[in-house]
């Protein structure tokens, strides 16, 4: 019997996202194509592997969030010392 973590479930079919997305069908209310869905072939590796991939993930996940607020930060301080600089 195959055990599979929920985070790991989560980034799988998260970075398979284009993929679901392409299973959705309908012009106003999109339905999700669910004999295609079920076809998703899921890699599952030991549990332990699982929580390895899940916690480096978090981890990548939260330098890149970091570094988005980080990118806004300096633009903000980029506009205001433009603005400093051309109204002296």
């Amino acid at each position: 019997e195959s055990v599979i973590s929920i985070e790991y479930l989560y980034i799988y079919l998260k970075s398979h996202i284009t993929q679901i997305n392409d299973m959705f069908r309908g012009a106003t209310i999109k339905h999700l194509n669910i004999d295609k869905f079920k076809k998703i072939k899921i890699p599952i590796p030991a549990i332990k592997v699982q929580k390895e991939i899940a916690e480096k993930y978090t981890v990548l996940y939260d330098h890149i969030d970091t570094t988005k607020e980080l990118i806004t930060d300096l633009e903000i301080q980029k506009n205001q010392y433009i603005k400093k600089s051309l109204y002296k």
